[in-house]
C-alpha cells in the first residue's frame, strides 16, 4: 500500500516520506492521509482516503503510528458495510501489511479530502461530544457524498460497482 500524506502529517508523525517510484497495486492500493481537527477541544482525526475511489477512512489520532493500526481494523469494517464480497476484502486486506509511506501527488485528490474533511467537521458537530461520534456512521456518511471529481458518483456506490468487475 502506498500512502501518500501531506506534510502537515508527516512533520506531526516525524515520518521521513520515501522516494516511491512503483505504481500502487489493486483498487485500493493508493492512500492520502491528512490529519483533521475536530471541533471538540484539541481532538483530532487523520483521515485516510483512497486515492481511485475517495472511499475515506477515519481514525481518531494525530500521527500515523497510532493511526494507521486503526486504519487496519476499520478498512475492512467499511468494505464490509457496503456490501462487497468477503473474499474481495480479504485480498484487500493483504494490501495492508506493507505501508510505504511518500508524500501526496494529486491536487485533485487533496481538494476532494479538503471537501471532506469540512464534512467530517460538520458531521462530528452534530454528535456535540467526541465521545458520542458515532465511526461507522461518519465513514457511511462521507461514502455517500457526492464529489465532482468521480462524476458525481459516490464512493461507496463507485467502489461497489469496480471491485464486482464493472469498470465502465
Amino acid at each position: 500500500m502506498i500512502l501518500r500524506c501531506t506534510q502537515k502529517l508527516l512533520e506531526a508523525s516525524g515520518s521521513k516520506p520515501e522516494e516511491v517510484e512503483i505504481e500502487p497495486e489493486g483498487l485500493l492500493g493508493e492512500w492520502y492521509a491528512n490529519t483533521v481537527a475536530l471541533p471538540f477541544r484539541g481532538r483530532s482525526v487523520v483521515m485516510f482516503t483512497s486515492a481511485s475511489t475517495l472511499l475515506t477512512v477515519v481514525a481518531p489520532g494525530k500521527v500515523l503510528r497510532t493511526t494507521v493500526p486503526v486504519f487496519r481494523e476499520r478498512l475492512p469494517a467499511l468494505l464490509h458495510r457496503i456490501g462487497l464480497p468477503a473474499e474481495w476484502v480479504a485480498r484487500q486486506r493483504i494490501g495492508l501489511d506493507e505501508v510505504r509511506v511518500t508524500k501526496t501527488r494529486d491536487r485533485h485528490v487533496l481538494g476532494c479530502m479538503n471537501d471532506l474533511a469540512y464534512m467530517l467537521q460538520i458531521h462530528t458537530e452534530d454528535d456535540h461530544s467526541f465521545d458520542r461520534i458515532d465511526w461507522d456512521g461518519l465513514e457511511n456518511r462521507l461514502s455517500r457524498n457526492l464529489l465532482s471529481y468521480q462524476g458525481y458518483e459516490p464512493a461507496d456506490r463507485r467502489l461497489y460497482r469496480l471491485a464486482h468487475g464493472d469498470h465502465a
